[in-house]
């Protein structure tokens, strides 16, 4: 396939099949197998050391959510020696995103290719795909993947299959690499990065589906291109999942070349610009729709707001709902998806998740100071970033939905009607969602 390397020039936004598309491009929404995916896209180029080389060149940033430099993760694998590990995270415990699921589920070979290419620079012998085992699809079509690259006669790495327990804090890279290991896989706090020495003793590379098909899509289409259809400040597409309030929550979009957050909206069915998004997940960050719509698609661009692209997690709270409803149903779910681990999680979530439902009911501005006070006891005190990561989000909220709390305060609310979730947020713990792809 021949991408314009001028795209960059004006950007696009592509849907699965999409005519602008590069991961996600093909023939209408229909899984590629093997000889489908090399028609459309060709076969991998680049290889090793020169691979390597074009990954550091490019910078390739990994798409899991923390946009950490591949290149910096490969170069401390290979320089702590031994037989490294390599898992493949498709592990996608955000309720709400779709992204690594449509991968597997579709362009399954272009995540194999990745990993393949990264196994054959890290020298391992073997690659683990680690998912929810109750993603029975996802575990179908990387079946079925496996078997049409051995008809194939592809040299791949051995393929370990790794089904694991679903639960937010499940998918986290530390949590994965633990369970691969034998363990418990609930994440911990670490303070030797999993690439140089993981739970196994051996050094551990984990990267997302996103990464791994990234990776193939520079091997094959070459640094020109692939820089071409990123940002002047990202190379490489970027797959975000637009959910919320609007036409069609939980579809997957790829961005190609440089477009503004207005313009994805837009493409999402959304014509106005909404109150309130949570951007990266649902322990992101909340902004307002007027300071985003401006911004490019691009953790750069975003960080003159204070936010970042996160898991590519897009969440629209639009006119008549209510947001403060939204961030006390956010929060209880993150409080229920405790790891048990320590008193942060165990007693600090949950009393913050109650003080945040008396927020939404009353607006008092007692609760919001307790939720501070509760901060200092909570934040760098955890055994993981879970409770970290929720509260930073619940600050943010604090912070842009001042004046719909001051409403509440009062007595009245945005909201129109009956309330109504806006966020597909699983009604147990360790549960799934059904709008999530």
């Amino acid at each position: 396939m021949i991408i314009d390397e001028t795209v960059n020039a004006f950007g696009s936004i592509a849907e699965l099949g999409g005519p602008t598309a590069v991961l996600l491009a093909g023939s209408g929404a229909t899984r590629l197998d093997l000889t489908s995916q090399r028609a459309v896209a060709g076969d991998p180029v680049l290889h090793g050391s020169a691979l390597h080389e074009a990954i550091a060149g490019v910078d390739l940033k990994g798409r899991g959510g923390a946009a950490f430099s591949l290149s910096r993760k490969l170069d401390a694998v290979i320089d702590s020696g031994g037989r490294p590990t390599v898992i493949v995270n498709v592990s996608e415990s955000e309720p709400a995103s779709a992204k690594d699921r449509t991968l597997a589920l579709m362009r399954p070979h272009l995540v194999l290719d990745g990993a393949a290419l990264v196994a054959s620079i890290l020298g391992a012998s073997m690659v683990t795909l680690a998912f929810h085992a109750n993603e029975r699809g996802v575990r179908r079509s990387l079946e079925q993947a496996i078997h049409e690259r051995s008809r194939g006669g592809l040299v791949d790495p051995a393929w370990a299959l790794n089904p694991g327990p679903s639960g937010y804090v499940r998918g986290e890279a530390g949590a994965v690499a633990d369970r691969v290991a034998g363990g418990s896989g609930l994440p911990l706090h670490r303070t030797v990065p999993l690439a140089r020495r993981g739970p196994s003793g051996l050094p551990t590379l984990v990267s997302n589906a996103e990464t791994m098909a990234q990776v193939a899509a520079l091997s094959i289409h070459g640094i020109v291109t692939f820089e071409a259809v990123g940002t002047s400040a990202c190379s490489g597409t970027r797959l975000m999942t637009v959910t919320g309030d609007g036409e069609a929550p939980g579809r997957v979009f790829e961005v190609v070349g440089s477009v503004t957050f207005g313009d994805l909206l837009r493409q999402a069915g959304h014509h106005e610009t909404p109150p309130y998004v949570l951007l990266g997940g649902f322990a992101g960050t909340w902004v307002s729709g007027d300071a985003l719509v401006d911004c490019e698609v691009s953790d750069h661009s975003l960080g003159t707001i204070g936010a970042g692209l996160g898991c590519g997690l897009v969440g629209v709270v639009g006119e008549g709902q209510c947001p403060v409803d939204e961030l006390a149903r956010l929060t209880r779910y993150l409080a229920s998806e405790s790891a048990g681990q320590c008193g942060p999680c165990v007693r600090g979530l949950p009393s913050v998740a109650a003080l945040v439902e008396k927020l939404s009911r009353s607006g008092r501005a007692g609760s919001a100071r307790r939720i501070g006070q509760l901060a200092d006891e909570i934040v760098g005190r955890g055994a993981c970033s879970h409770p970290d990561a929720t509260m930073a989000m619940v600050a943010s909220a604090l912070t842009v939905m001042a004046p719909e709390i001051d409403r509440h305060r009062h007595g009245s609310c945005v909201q129109v009607g009956a309330a109504r979730p806006v966020f597909p947020i699983p009604s147990g713990p360790a549960g799934r969602s059904s709008w999530a792809g």
